[in-house]
């Protein structure tokens, strides 16, 4: 159950504005070992649990999907979860899109922040062509999941699924792909994955199974009772947490509970929308089983998600608590730590000179930042812990953000541990880069086989295979070039000959098909 405010707030950084350019490339990975998600079902067109969207990023997330749904009534479902558990990316998303009974008009893109992957489910029927939707995935997509934008990366999907794509359907030039290498976020590779979910079979018409869900197994009576118990329950939280919001404020200043805020504000948007089913539910037209089973599960599960972000936050401020009540230590660990982080420079500068005269600006570019941003993160940690100390020093004890004090040298505290982080994160990406590009060079070899393999058996087949031929010759000889030059980008190389090898691998399998018609 929800506890009242006075136990709920999250701290984030003090003086947003600023650094706020400096964090907003940097992996925004939390401390612990990465959380699995299973495939579940989509109810709500953003699903945030790897926490990874601040309020303003979930606002423009949600604008653009319902900008790309006002216009041609396409329905973009986003998901962002911390890893998807071993499996395919492709698998998963269409697994959820499954769950999610998602139609032709339907997209779900679902992004594994941890596992660096992503996939972008189409319905086979979806009105855009699949070289138009690579070209957006590639192009305007990728890019930002490389630059670890994930707002950035759901509202270019969005606009780019609204516009047709900047390429016009002609997919992407092998030039452009030079170019770009591929995309990564914090030196982490993004393994590519962009499939159209399954076509049913023409020939077997066995009966469709029915879609089981957590609830499957509830009678209908009692799915109704939880329905209704649900939103009885997430209506007192989020009641409570926005009147004790004003003291939280007072105490620890509107930016420490500015977390909080936005918690409140997502679950209130989930709670009117679980109240929208509900009144659907009471109206005058009356729903079949199946169909009011349905609606019952989309208010369990919204009221589910509000009260779990909303829990989300006890411990964060309990964390404030603890911290404020031995602000003296905790400030002066952070001092040492920040020693720690600063001797890492040197050896990730001697680091980063080495690699630039082993690989190629294109292969080092998703990195290409991070030392200048770790030295301004730190300088911004030193920053906040001198203001910590003087806190400390000059204000009261017992007192609040505006009169100083262990409140105040907290608020200072988490800003400094936050940039830390960061910056460590920033200096961790140059040597998990390196270990990327020498995995990628060991590869391409035995990628560029097998893509000369399919190019022979492409000749031999009868059908129109001659423009997929082209492009995978193309592809080899600029992946051949990429690889092999004085300065080479091994991952551009795979890249190329990962994307002919699927597009050749398609047309095999359509040419195959017809010769055995």
């Amino acid at each position: 159950m929800m506890a009242p405010f006075g136990q709920i707030a999250e701290v984030v950084v003090r003086r947003w504005s600023s650094f706020v350019a400096v964090l907003a490339v940097t992996w925004l990975a939390g401390a612990g070992v990465a959380l699995a998600d299973t495939p579940f079902r989509a109810d709500l067109a953003l699903t945030d649990r790897a926490g990874v969207l601040d309020a303003a990023g979930s606002r423009q997330v949600t604008e653009a999907i319902a900008a790309l749904d006002a216009e041609d009534g396409t329905d973009l479902y986003v998901v962002f979860v911390e890893s998807f558990d071993g499996a395919d990316p492709a698998e998963w998303a269409e697994e959820a899109a499954r769950l999610s009974q998602l139609g032709t008009d339907d997209v779900l893109f679902a992004v594994a922040t941890r596992d660096r992957a992503y996939d972008i489910s189409y319905d086979t029927g979806f009105r855009l062509s699949q070289s138009v939707t690579d070209g957006i995935a590639a192009d305007d997509v990728e890019p930002r999941l490389g630059a670890d934008d994930w707002a950035g990366a759901a509202v270019a999907l969005a606009d780019g699924l609204r516009t047709g794509g900047s390429g016009g359907g002609g997919g992407v030039p092998l030039g452009v792909l030079i170019a770009g290498g591929v995309a990564a976020a914090g030196g982490g590779a993004y393994l590519l994955s962009r499939r159209r979910r399954r076509e049913a079979d023409p020939v077997t018409t066995a009966p469709e199974p029915v879609a089981r869900d957590e609830f499957t197994d509830v009678p209908t009576d009692d799915l109704a009772y939880r329905a209704s118990s649900a939103l009885i329950e997430v209506d007192d939280a989020v009641r409570t947490s926005e009147q004790e919001l004003g003291a939280a404020r007072a105490h620890f200043g509107d930016e420490a509970v500015a977390g909080f805020v936005t918690a409140v504000e997502l679950s209130r948007a989930d709670m009117l929308r679980a109240f929208e089913i509900r009144q659907r539910l009471d109206d005058d037209r009356p729903e079949d089983e199946p169909t009011r089973r349905g609606m019952c599960g989309d208010i369990i599960r919204a009221c589910l998600a509000a009260d779990e972000r909303l829990d989300a936050q006890v411990d964060a401020f309990d964390r404030l608590r603890d911290l404020e009540a031995t602000a003296p230590e905790f400030i002066a660990g952070l001092a040492t730590r920040l020693d720690v982080v600063a001797a890492r420079v040197p050896p990730a500068e001697a680091a980063w000179k080495a690699l630039r005269g082993r690989y190629a600006v294109t292969a080092l570019e998703p990195v290409g930042g991070h030392l200048d941003q770790a030295h301004r993160l730190l300088d911004v940690a030193g920053a906040e812990v001198a203001e910590a100390r003087a806190d400390l020093t000059n204000g009261s004890a017992a007192g609040t953000v505006a009169k100083g004090g262990s409140a105040a040298a907290v608020v200072s505290g988490r800003a400094a541990e936050d940039a830390m982080s960061q910056a460590e994160t920033l200096l961790d990406g140059i040597p998990r880069r390196e270990a990327e590009l020498a995995d990628a060079a060991s590869r391409v070899a035995a990628s560029r086989a097998e893509v000369t393999q399919d190019v022979a058996e492409a000749r031999a087949l009868a059908g129109d295979l001659a423009p997929l031929v082209a492009r995978a010759e193309a592809a080899i000889s600029a992946a051949d070039q990429a690889a092999g030059a004085a300065l080479p980008d091994p991952l551009a190389a795979l890249r190329l000959l990962d994307e002919a090898g699927t597009a050749l691998d398609g047309g095999l399998d359509q040419a195959r098909a017809a010769q055995d018609r």
